[in-house]
């Protein structure tokens, strides 16, 4: 069961950062070049207190191993530059897409007239909140609209499971989790609307404050 929410879907890619080669760069899934600074810094950090790597190209040599595997281990791979760049643009294609057919899909069912009585209650398409309006709203939802709404959430989650099942493979980790953790507590959320726990004010903030988490975790 999901939201009333269509939300504009984060927009998440495997951004690269360039090492000092050239002709090759640094890739993660899902990571951005905050976190590759960070992940660089550290193992920057432990290869300077780990001791003495030898001396001239040997030692040299011996260093950057170990800075190559201390980024492997967070993560990061070292790819062709061009090979990575035609992956990313792929997989921006592959989201692209998806999140376009996830909105049609949602398009769709709002345009349904058995939906007609709650479509003041609806997120704007394109953007995904909910305005002041209809945060402040102390309204609970009538009986009718509350078996509405269970159709209309049931409806919309088969929307968000075939997105899911586009772009899962593409986030990192922690925006898997991310991810997950913020679909739960949409359901919640939802089930307590359907049940005429919260108003649909209620609802409507808790629905932007998801949003708001996702883009801080999605963030380019």
């Amino acid at each position: 069961m999901k939201n009333l929410l269509s939300k504009t879907t984060i927009s998440f890619l495997s951004l690269i950062a360039v090492s000092g080669c050239a002709q090759n760069t640094w890739f993660k899934q899902g990571a951005n070049s905050e976190e590759f600074n960070s992940d660089r810094y550290a193992c920057e950090r432990d290869a300077r207190q780990s001791g003495y790597f030898g001396g001239g190209l040997v030692g040299s040599i011996n260093m950057q191993n170990f800075f190559n595997q201390c980024l492997n281990s967070k993560g990061w791979s070292l790819k062709n530059k061009k090979q990575a760049l035609e992956e990313i643009e792929a997989q921006k294609n592959i989201i692209s897409n998806a999140r376009l057919e996830e909105k049609n899909c949602k398009i769709k069912i709002r345009e349904k007239t058995k939906y007609y009585l709650i479509n003041s209650r609806f997120s704007d398409m394109d953007t995904g909140r909910y305005s002041f309006e209809q945060m402040s709203s102390d309204q609970i939802p009538t009986v009718k609209e509350s078996d509405i709404l269970k159709e209309y959430f049931s409806e919309v989650d088969d929307c968000l499971t075939s997105y899911k099942s586009s772009v899962y493979d593409f986030m990192s980790e922690n925006q898997k989790q991310s991810y997950d953790n913020v679909m739960e507590n949409e359901n919640n959320v939802a089930a307590e609307l359907v049940r005429r726990k919260i108003s649909y004010g209620e609802f409507s903030t808790q629905e932007n404050k998801y949003l708001d988490e996702l883009k801080k975790n999605f963030k380019k």
